[in-house]
């Protein structure tokens, strides 16, 4: 609840940004804003900037219907899938029932958020060099590999050898690293 506070509280102290007092015609009060905000008086250059993209805006007509059109469509499906397929992998309850899995709370949660860690640095840096389509197959074919397996194996609960213990931390550790340098960061 507090963090929710916080950001509510602190939605109520946001102000307007100079390109939307330059929508409204506000354009002193703008000027003035981007003054304040960069730290420096030689603001023209930027300011006109924002004065002739707010006036290309406005010649744009009915912008949502032009989402709609055939060439954005293909934007507008990732747009829409890519989030949806990013809750389907999982990774919640994995990351909540994680202890269960591994029938040892603490060492699960410190072994699966250093893998998260780790495996979102390999994304950082492999994003630009080996592109997004690539991380995303190759995410989500470690993920579903991962999790599947690990469910294909048979066990009980309570009884479990030492090896079974092992193989269900490789498998999650696996599956929340093809996640963290796949569908979590570039979603």
């Amino acid at each position: 609840m507090i963090p929710a506070l916080v950001i509510a509280i602190g939605s109520l102290l946001l102000l307007d940004t100079p390109s939307l007092m330059i929508e409204r015609g506000k354009h002193d009060e703008a000027r003035s804003k981007l003054r304040r905000i960069r730290g420096v008086d030689n603001i023209d250059e930027e300011f006109s900037d924002l004065i002739t993209a707010s006036e290309a805006f406005k010649l744009v007509k009915h912008p949502w219907k032009r989402l709609f059109e055939r060439k954005y469509r293909p934007y507008l499906s990732m747009v829409v899938l890519i989030p949806f397929f990013q809750q389907l992998t999982g990774f919640n309850a994995i990351m909540f029932y994680g202890p269960v899995l591994f029938n040892a709370s603490l060492m699960s949660s410190v072994i699966t958020r250093i893998v998260n860690v780790g495996a979102t640095l390999v994304s950082i840096y492999g994003v630009d060099k080996w592109g997004m389509r690539f991380l995303f197959l190759v995410g989500g074919a470690i993920v579903a590999c991962a999790i599947g397996a690990k469910f294909g194996i048979d066990g009980k609960p309570g009884d479990l050898p030492e090896w079974y213990a092992i193989v269900v931390v490789v498998f999650i550790c696996t599956y929340v690293a093809g996640f963290a340098w796949s569908w979590g960061p570039l979603g």
